[in-house]
């Protein structure tokens, strides 16, 4: 476990307050936690120990299958990328190198305390309030999927900010969704490669609902 944190009192290439060698581990347990996402990558050295790993949550504290990890050298990153899929218990994990944008939020999120990562709940009114950026308007999905779903099947044309499970009036999930982007560009890019895709056996169609 202790090999993951090596080197931790050095630092690497830095953007800012961020490490220039970043990546994203997709698909993490719910229980993961920094130790668990340290001995996955114990072949790396992250960026300040625990201080280099963030975990990420939805707006209910729960964590959402995300983390950002920061590495100390592009050594590290090489090594930390050819853990793509393998395994982390029953589950493998998908790891991406990071936008060094992405983790820097990620990190003032954080450190104020909010969390970060895809927001839920029943009440898109109230969420989209809290979230400005540029939404496209999924219809057609399954009635069990998750924000969680919904995003990893976005993430072929783009990652969104956050997943809005549109609720029906008796607190059911009525097939919609709502997904944030930071740009209008993105969020364009989606609705032209993922309209009319399919999400298990049915197929989802994506609106782009203008400029917010």
């Amino acid at each position: 476990r202790e090999r993951g944190f090596e080197g931790s009192s050095s630092y690497g290439g830095r953007r800012g307050d961020v490490s220039e060698y970043c990546v994203k581990l997709r698909g993490l347990p719910w229980e993961a936690t920094k130790d668990d996402i340290a001995d996955f990558l114990h072949k790396c050295n992250i960026e300040g120990g625990s201080r280099g790993i963030f975990i990420n949550t939805d707006d209910r504290g729960r964590a959402s299958g995300d983390a950002y990890v920061e590495l100390e050298s592009a050594d590290d990153l090489e090594a930390a990328l050819k853990m793509h899929k393998r395994d982390m218990g029953s589950r493998y994990i998908e790891v991406f190198e990071a936008n060094t944008v992405d983790v820097g939020r990620a990190k003032e999120m954080v450190d104020s305390g909010r969390g970060f990562g895809r927001g839920g709940g029943s009440s898109s009114s109230f969420a989209r309030e809290r979230t400005k950026g540029y939404t496209v308007q999924l219809r057609g999905l399954p009635y069990r999927v998750s924000e969680r779903d919904i995003a990893d099947w976005l993430s072929e044309a783009g990652e969104p900010e956050e997943v809005i499970i549109i609720m029906d009036k008796t607190g059911r999930p009525s097939g919609q969704a709502d997904a944030i982007f930071s740009s209008s560009r993105e969020a364009k890019r989606v609705v032209g490669e993922m309209h009319k895709r399919d999400m298990g056996h049915r197929y989802i169609e994506c609106f782009y609902d203008g400029d917010d």
